[in-house]
């Protein structure tokens, strides 16, 4: 039985693979995946691009530390040296 043309390349993105559009067109998602990875996770929102499971994971897991960082910026940094009565 003849495979259609979707079935012969996974039209997803992986880590060596070099986008195709936006303000990255031509970059390699290695290279871009730890400064812009809010960009990334947009344009997978959007329906732009796909994502093969590594990068996803990847990606969702700098989103994570991320918001780890902050809090702890936020909310634990100011008060780390300072005597808090419980």
């Amino acid at each position: 039985m003849a495979k259609t043309f979707g079935n012969l390349k996974s039209n997803k993105l992986d880590m060596m693979d070099k986008l195709t559009m936006g303000k990255f067109a031509g970059c390699r998602i290695c290279d871009i995946i730890a400064d812009d990875f809010e960009y990334l996770i947009w344009l997978n929102k959007q329906g732009f691009v796909n994502f093969t499971t590594p990068v996803m994971t990847d990606l969702l897991a700098r989103a994570g530390f991320r918001e780890a960082e902050e809090y702890y910026q936020n909310e634990i940094a100011p008060w780390k040296d300072e005597d808090v009565p419980f």
